[in-house]
């Protein structure tokens, strides 16, 4: 790549400059300057904390404290917008808002956001769904419905690989530690909500060889209509190999965001450590190595 600002060009001495050729090093710090001048690394930092904020906003395992004695609330842990089973408190007016925008995707122009955020909605709501079939629930809508659809909707939308690849990566100095905690205690959540319910994606290596087998139905299924002189639908072209890019994030790329967290912050990867009971006794077992099985089963 040549910089032609003064090649050829005739300089105020009369004498023709030569052209010059970028190092790859010059464009790489051209770029940077350009990008930090006209503020879009500062837009998506500011995006990120934005995301992350409201992510921790919907934790449901604060540590609340009363404004006026300075003591935690009487439920202890839990959040107020809302407020523990057991605690016979109410939820907050805000929640009926928040629910409006957490379940509607129409009004987002970033889906994988929509996703991320309606995805804490649903581990803000899962104390209430796993007691909804013993204790009637106050809430003005459908809670398993609404817990299902909110939670299923983060691999569709890739949102894993936004957080891997963009949010982690712009996370502000001197602040990680906050930003990390909050983005582990979500993750950890979210696996623990997919482990327990068995509704977990599939590896990248299942879905490969299943997109495959649909591809080669289909051509089947275009021969048959040739045969029988029918045209193929719509004129459509033919595919021959499986299209990558619709690849909706996978038992693998969701592996590989807690992994990259825990190796940000060795101290968080005791949230990925769940305990459960067995024969011996209660026993900790990683959420990370149920889905490596789940993904070597898929394969």
């Amino acid at each position: 790549i040549t910089d032609w600002s003064s090649g050829g060009a005739v300089v105020g001495d009369g004498k023709s400059a030569q052209s010059k050729t970028k190092s790859k090093k010059e464009w790489h710090d051209e770029l940077l300057h350009d990008l930090y001048r006209s503020g879009k690394p500062q837009l998506l930092r500011c995006i990120n904390t934005l995301v992350l904020t409201v992510m921790s906003s919907l934790d449901p395992n604060h540590l609340n404290y009363s404004r006026i004695t300075h003591l935690p609330h009487n439920f202890g842990e839990g959040n107020t917008l809302l407020p523990p089973v057991h605690s016979g408190l109410s939820p907050s007016p805000q929640l009926s808002t928040l629910h409006n925008i957490l379940t509607n995707p129409t009004n987002w122009e970033r889906n994988d956001i929509f996703s991320i955020l309606s995805t804490s909605y649903a581990l803000l709501l899962q104390p209430y769904y796993a007691n909804h079939h013993k204790h009637n629930s106050s809430l003005p809508f459908d809670i398993e419905a609404t817990f299902y659809t909110c939670l299923e909707s983060l691999p569709v939308t890739k949102s894993c690989t936004y957080l891997r690849h963009s949010l982690l990566s712009s996370l502000p100095p001197g602040s990680g530690s906050f930003f990390l905690s909050t983005l582990a205690e979500f993750i950890s959540g979210y696996l623990s909500a997919i482990v327990s319910g068995g509704d977990m994606p599939i590896s990248r290596e299942r879905w490969y060889k299943d997109e495959e087998e649909e591809l080669k139905l289909k051509h089947v299924h275009e021969e048959q209509r040739r045969q029988f002189g029918l045209s193929v639908r719509g004129g459509e072209v033919r595919t021959e190999t499986v299209d990558i890019s619709a690849r909706p994030d996978c038992l693998d790329d969701i592996m590989m965001l807690a992994i990259e967290v825990m190796s940000r912050c060795g101290d968080l990867s005791a949230l990925f450590w769940e305990v459960v009971s067995g024969s011996g006794g209660k026993y900790k077992f990683p959420q990370v190595v149920e889905l490596m099985e789940r993904a070597q089963a898929d394969d």
